[in-house]
């Protein structure tokens, strides 16, 4: 029996690697420029362990150098779910044939999307058999396709048909589709022999999507520009941090723990020029996307560009607004967010207030709330004046006062804390948060809310949001030995604290990273790397934990 060799690598660098007789295990970041000898497939890992399913992991990268040989016959990529990836080799990176594997559970709908065009009557196989799509009684699978123009016209959300019916036809690269597995098969292969293909599978250059969007019979729909688009590279991607000149727009991924079909398991990555947000998706990982269709017609449709860059994730959609645009200048954008004190996880949304902003729907202006409930994560969102739905994106105009009510949702009892970040600051002057069980109120521009609760699904009625309330009188309504803490641009400053106080800050192991005393009622230290710190106010409060992120 042949003896399994693992490799562990976490460094980006030429490699060249001897495991002759066994198979190799690699996991981590590689990058491939001379040869790699195995004697039997390579399986390249994702993350550091192969075991772990969460959605921690699964961050890493494979790249292979035009000018590197791979002596094997079969490269396998295992991504952090469901979603395997199966390349198959002639010894050079230029294969003869290329296949995607995915693992489908039968009798539910999984989520897929491929890096090549395959066609459905000769390229679909498992165990090396062509599988049946049809309404023959031998049939295996069925694959449905987002409808995103049945979408925009009906006002469906969650608009689906079925492609092929028992023809044969092509699915499409970057293709958002629905497998629903007849069978008990295991596993499917999706290949291609395309040299062309194949050749841009490895090509280290930014990788084009084009796809469309439409526009439906009712005027700034939020049904209207929606596309399910999937990944072009065989390979993780990541938003970096100030790549993105957009603001405002939601893009509605994957971030889970399998690719089963379920309502409730999208989570919206909002790309913001001022925050600088960063995200990771997994390899082959659908998603979905909304593009601007003010100026179309009702029945127009119109092309976009998706461009995924070889280090990070470009969006070029056309009409995205920017924050920095001197057409239409966002004055105010609040962005608000509720974590759990316990773990660190968050959700958020933002407010962003212009002159020429609507009260209605835009898509230019707002985006939808995907989900409102998730089962490892808390999940809060602002409502739609007049309306229960909500909003990840709340694009309004500018008023002396205003109203806006404020959900949320937490997957377990315990405490949270709701903060402010302003991104950008000009008319607003202050953002009350109302209490309703508690009756209490404080300027989230100056202070977090900290509060504890049971498990809550949709809860739409505790929170509100007061923009610039005249009847507050800066006086806060919270208890007077309260603590808080917020980081921003790497400086810790603590507040609520009286003159002379003592404040410790450590850091995990218990080290003291620095101390001091307060004069006056905040004091501020800057952190020289990013985790998680403890802040102790001897004789003023319980200690507890800030991150620097």
């Amino acid at each position: 029996m042949k003896r399994l060799v693992t490799v562990l690598i976490s460094f980006v660098g030429y490699l060249s690697l001897f495991g002759q007789g066994a198979p190799m295990v690699v996991a981590g970041k590689v990058y491939a420029g001379t040869k790699l000898y195995s004697g039997g497939p390579v399986h390249l890992f994702a993350n550091s362990d192969a075991t772990t399913t969460t959605d921690e992991k699964g961050v890493g990268k494979f790249h292979i150098d035009k000018a590197a040989e791979l002596q094997t016959n079969t490269i396998i990529f295992h991504s952090n779910n469901i979603n395997d990836g199966l390349l198959k080799n002639d010894g050079k990176v230029k294969a003869e044939i290329v296949g995607v594997r995915k693992k489908f559970n039968p009798a539910v709908f999984t989520y897929f999307s491929l890096p090549f065009d395959v066609k459905s009557n000769t390229d679909i196989k498992s165990d090396d058999d062509v599988l049946r799509d049809g309404v023959d009684p031998d049939w295996q699978y069925v694959i449905y396709e987002f409808d995103a123009q049945g979408r925009a016209t009906t006002g469906n959300k969650s608009k689906w048909k079925e492609v092929g019916n028992g023809a044969p036809y092509t699915l499409k690269k970057g293709t958002g589709y629905q497998f629903y597995n007849n069978d008990n098969l295991a596993t499917v292969d999706f290949y291609t022999s395309n040299a062309a293909d194949i050749e841009t599978l490895f090509d280290a250059k930014d990788k084009n999507l084009s796809y469309m969007k439409h526009r439906g019979p009712f005027a700034d729909s939020k049904n209207d520009g929606w596309a399910f688009i999937g990944s072009v590279k065989p390979s993780t991607f990541t938003v970096e941090e100030n790549t993105i000149e957009y603001s405002g727009k939601a893009i509605y991924y994957r971030k889970n723990y399998s690719s089963i079909a379920q309502n409730s398991d999208w989570e919206e990555v909002i790309l913001s020029a001022w925050n600088g947000e960063s995200f990771t998706v997994s390899p082959f990982a659908p998603f979905y996307v909304q593009g601007s269709t003010v100026g179309l017609a009702n029945g127009e449709n119109q092309e976009d560009i998706f461009t995924f860059k070889q280090n990070g994730l470009n969006i070029k959609n056309a009409q995205y607004r920017s924050s920095r645009s001197n057409s239409n200048p966002i004055r105010d954008e609040l962005y608000f967010k509720l974590a759990s004190d316990k773990n660190n996880t968050f959700d958020r949304f933002y407010l962003d207030f212009a002159d020429d902003y609507s009260e209605a729907f835009r898509a230019g202006e707002d985006a939808i709330k995907m989900a409102t409930d998730y089962a490892h994560k808390p999940t809060v969102w602002s409502l739609w004046d007049g309306l229960d739905e909500s909003l990840v994106v709340n694009g309004l105009p500018i008023s002396a006062e205003r109203e806006v009510k404020m959900g949320f949702s937490v997957p377990e009892a315990g405490e949270y804390t709701i903060t402010l970040n302003p991104l950008h600051i000009e008319n607003v002057r202050n953002v009350i948060l109302s209490d309703n069980y508690t009756g209490k109120k404080v300027d989230l521009l100056q202070y977090p809310y900290p509060f504890t609760t049971e498990k809550v699904a949709n809860d739409n009625s505790r929170f509100v949001l007061h923009i610039n309330d005249n009847t507050y009188t800066g006086i806060r309504t919270l208890q007077a030995d309260v603590v808080f803490a917020s980081v921003r641009d790497n400086v810790l400053t603590i507040k609520n604290l009286n003159d002379g106080d003592r404040v410790r800050i450590l850091d995990l192991t218990g080290r003291t990273v620095a101390s001091g005393k307060a004069s006056g009622v905040e004091f501020s230290i800057p952190l020289s790397r990013k985790g998680v710190y403890v802040v102790n106010v001897e004789g003023k409060t319980s200690a507890f934990k800030v991150l620097n992120k």
